[in-house]
C-alpha cells in the first residue's frame, strides 16, 4: 500500500473506521431517537485502501467535502492519469503496448457529502465526489488546452456524451450484443405500512465525455436518522455548513455488478452498511476507459478484464419507526 500522507493532506485529513453491522444485528436495532444541538460540519474523512479503493466517511457531522480553490489544469491525459493515481488512489489501466490509457477505482461512501456555494451561500449535496474534486472551484477542468465541464451542478452544462473505448484497449475479451435491460427502476422509494419510515434506493450507470460511474446507494428519506444542513460562517468569515442530528437508523446496500460470460451473466456483490447515517453507497468509476472487473477472479470467461454491464441494488433500512426494503437496477436484468 502506498503512503497516504500526501493524498490525505490534499483531500481530507484523518482516517476512518468503517461503520456497519450485520443484517441480523439490524433486527435488534434499539437505539432511542436523539436530537442534538446545532454544530459546525467537519470535513469528511477519507481512507486509501488497496490501489483503486477509496472509503469516505461523511457520518457524525463530517459532511464537508474540501475541494481545491482553483480549477485543475492538465497539459495531457497522462498528467491527469498520474494525478488521479496519486490523489484519488486510482488504479492505472494499460493497453496491450503497456501504455497508460486510463484510471479506475471504487468508492464506498458512508453518509452524505455537502459543500457550500460561496455565491449563493447554499449548502449543496455532493452527488459524486470524483466529479466534485476534478471540477475544482467552478466545475470546470482544463485538459490539453480545453476547458471541460466536469461538475454540471456548478458549471450548468450538459456533459453526457458517449465515451469511445481507446484504440488497442481490450477491456473484455467477449463481444456480445447489448441485450441487457433492467426490469427494476433506477430509483425507488419504499416505506413501512404507517408511512412513517422511508428509504430510497438508487442504481445508476453513467457515461460522460471522459468519466464513467456505476453503483448503488440507499438513502434515508423519512424517519430514522437525518442531518439537517444549513449555511453558517466558520470562524466568522468562511462560508460553511452547520448541521443538527436527529433520530437513529441502520442502512444497507447490496450492489451486484454483472459482466457477460459465455453461459450468461455473472454477478459479483459488494455489501455495505452503516448506523446513524443519511446514506450508504458503493460504486466503481473510471476515467477514459470502461469500468471493469478482473475476469478470472470472478469466474468468467474473460481472459483479463470484463466490462461491467449493469448493477442491481438491494436496499434496506431500519429505524425506531420500522423498516423498509426495495430493489433497483441499471443496465442489467433480473433485478427484481
Amino acid at each position: 500500500m502506498r503512503s497516504t500522507t500526501r493524498q490525505i493532506v490534499f483531500l481530507i485529513a484523518g482516517g476512518i473506521v468503517a461503520a456497519g453491522l450485520s443484517a441480523a444485528a439490524a433486527q435488534d436495532l434499539k437505539v432511542e431517537p436523539r436530537h442534538q444541538p446545532a454544530e459546525e460540519a467537519l470535513p469528511a474523512q477519507v481512507k486509501f485502501g488497496m490501489p483503486g479503493e477509496l472509503v469516505i466517511d461523511a457520518t457524525d457531522g463530517r459532511s464537508m467535502l474540501p475541494t481545491v480553490d482553483r480549477d485543475l489544469t492538465f497539459k495531457s491525459r497522462r498528467e491527469l492519469f498520474e494525478w488521479a493515481i496519486e490523489y484519488l488512489n486510482g488504479q492505472p489501466v494499460y493497453d496491450e503496448q503497456k501504455k497508460l490509457v486510463g484510471v479506475q477505482g471504487e468508492i464506498t461512501q458512508y453518509g452524505t457529502l455537502t459543500r457550500v456555494d460561496e455565491r449563493t451561500r447554499e449548502v449543496q449535496p455532493v452527488a459524486d465526489p470524483i466529479e466534485a474534486i476534478l471540477g475544482g472551484k467552478t466545475g470546470y477542468m482544463s485538459l490539453e488546452g480545453e476547458n471541460k465541464c466536469i461538475d454540471e451542478v456548478r458549471c450548468g452544462k450538459e456533459k453526457k456524451t458517449e465515451l469511445p473505448t481507446p484504440p488497442g484497449v481490450k477491456l473484455a475479451s467477449l463481444d456480445f450484443p447489448p441485450t441487457l435491460v433492467s426490469h427494476a427502476p433506477g430509483g425507488r422509494t419504499a416505506c413501512n405500512s404507517a408511512n412513517s419510515y422511508c428509504i430510497r434506493g438508487e442504481s445508476w450507470k453513467t457515461n460522460w465525455w471522459f468519466y464513467r460511474s456505476i453503483g448503488a446507494e440507499t438513502q434515508q428519506k423519512r424517519g430514522g436518522y437525518r442531518v439537517e444542513h444549513y449555511f453558517c460562517w466558520k470562524w466568522g468569515f468562511i462560508p460553511w455548513s452547520c448541521s443538527r442530528k436527529v433520530g437513529s437508523n441502520e442502512l444497507f446496500v447490496d450492489a451486484t455488478y454483472f459482466v457477460q460470460g459465455l453461459a450468461g451473466l455473472v454477478g459479483f456483490t459488494q455489501s455495505r452498511s452503516c448506523r446513524n447515517c443519511e446514506s450508504v453507497k458503493h460504486k466503481f468509476w473510471s476515467i477514459f476507459v470502461t469500468v471493469t472487473l478482473p475476469g478470472p477472479s470472478i469466474g468468467t470467461a474473460c481472459t483479463a478484464e470484463c466490462e461491467i454491464k449493469g448493477v442491481c441494488g438491494r436496499h434496506s433500512g431500519f429505524g425506531p419507526e420500522g423498516s423498509a426494503f426495495t430493489t433497483t437496477g441499471a443496465g442489467s436484468h433480473n433485478c427484481g
